[in-house]
């Protein structure tokens, strides 16, 4: 998840009730606030933790990833990574 606004609990919640992840990453620009998010899904018993860097937790080749980005703020720094990852953009961050 890019983006720790006020729907990226949602958001996560919304995949989770669709798909089953190994593990969930969230990142934002301010770390205390990624660690928050991840701390109130971690604690229903979800696979979340926090990223303190979007570079090193982008998404790796050969993976079957999803990647949300929910802000307008998010799209700048995760535009343009790895073709094998599936971008679903909301909210005000169309990325055109």
């Amino acid at each position: 998840m890019v983006g720790t606004g006020s729907l990226s609990r949602y958001f996560v919640e919304g995949h989770l009730a669709v798909r089953k992840y190994q593990s969930i990453l969230v990142w934002g620009r301010d770390p205390l606030k990624a660690a928050a998010v991840a701390q109130d899904l971690g604690a229903r018993g979800w696979p979340v933790t926090a990223a303190g860097d979007l570079a090193a937790a982008a998404p790796v080749g050969g993976c079957d990833q999803l990647c949300h980005a929910g802000g307008a703020a998010s799209h700048p720094k995760a535009a343009g990574s790895n073709p094998n990852v599936t971008w679903i953009w909301s909210a005000a961050s169309d990325p055109t």
